[in-house]
Formats: C-alpha cells, sequence, structure tokens
C-alpha cells in the first residue's frame, strides 16, 4: 500500500504500519466501505494524510459506530466497545404458561426456530463483546436437534444475562 501500511498475510483487510525499527505504530482494519485506524507519531500522521488525498472519508473520532458495534475512545486513549443497542432488540423464546414448567417435554417447531434465531443472534456478541456467554451459546447450538423445554429457559436465561448494559462491553486497556 502507498501508504507505507502492510497487509497481515494470515488476516486479509488488515494493515499494520511500522517504524525503521519494526515496532507497529498503526493499524488500518478494511471491511468494504468501512475503515478503522489507530496509531501515533509523525509517520502514522503522514500515512493517514496519504490515504486521505486518495479517498474521500468520512471521519468520525470519540463515539460512533463501527459494523454494528459502539466504539468510545476516551481521552485517556482507551476504546470501549458495546453491542449493547443490538442485544437488548433481541427477543426470548415465548413459552405458553402451560408448557414452562415441563422441562423435559420437546420443543414444538414454532419454538424450535426461535430457539435458533436467538442463538443465532447472540453468537455474535458472544463472539466479539460478550466472551462470557461463549461457552452458552456454543452449548446451546450443540443442542439444537434434540430441543426440550428445559433448553429453551436455559437460553432464556443466557439472555437474560447477556442484557443488562454493565456485561455488554469489552474495553482496552483493561482497568
Amino acid at each position: 500500500m502507498a501508504a507505507g501500511f502492510e497487509e497481515i498475510k494470515s488476516c486479509p483487510a488488515v494493515f499494520v504500519l511500522f517504524d525503521k525499527k519494526r515496532n507497529m505504530i498503526g493499524l488500518l482494519i478494511l471491511h468494504v466501505d468501512d475503515g478503522l485506524w489507530a496509531g501515533q507519531g509523525p509517520l502514522f500522521k503522514a500515512a493517514q494524510d496519504n490515504i486521505r488525498k486518495e479517498f474521500n472519508l468520512h471521519e468520525r473520532n470519540g463515539t460512533f459506530k463501527f459494523l454494528g458495534r459502539k466504539v468510545i475512545q476516551t481521552s485517556d486513549f482507551s476504546i470501549t466497545l458495546s453491542q449493547h443497542d443490538y442485544i437488548k432488540e433481541i427477543s426470548p423464546i415465548y413459552l405458553a404458561p402451560s408448557r414452562g414448567k415441563k422441562y423435559s417435554r420437546p420443543a414444538t417447531t414454532d419454538e424450535s426456530a426461535a430457539f435458533r434465531n436467538m442463538i443465532n443472534q447472540l453468537a455474535w456478541p458472544a463472539r466479539n463483546t460478550l466472551p462470557q456467554i461463549n461457552y452458552d451459546i456454543s452449548d446451546l447450538q450443540q443442542r439444537s436437534n434434540n430441543m426440550t423445554i428445559g433448553t429453551l429457559l436455559r437460553a432464556n436465561g443466557v439472555l437474560r444475562r447477556a442484557q443488562p448494559a454493565p456485561y455488554t462491553h469489552l474495553r482496552s486497556p483493561d482497568t
């Protein structure tokens, strides 16, 4: 890349910028028509200027959305990623009151479809900002062929744990 960034061979669309001593001083991540960069120093600023000359960029600082995640950069340069707005829109699986206490009964076709939908929706934040539910989502995905009311209730419990704001973000550096 003309600006000096080098693509990471094992991670296409992720580019790094090194100084003369091969210390990483910049990072550029691209996805379709979105990009995110971070770095410091005069060499990084010069690389940014070169890219700005080539492309019409709409830049954002502070708080913004990137690939469905809320990105917050504070004055100490820490970054918080949040998917709270996405997670709070996920609906629990509806269970008729007459079925709710029959844990070992098989799920109906509609309940199974709702289960798969909810688990697929939760898998994305589990990989990105909610590592604390990753095991539960993986385990529930493996139960999709033999679902019971108990499986559905457990899935609703995972959703309830995921929805409160304090648990829906990652912060770097971890403070």
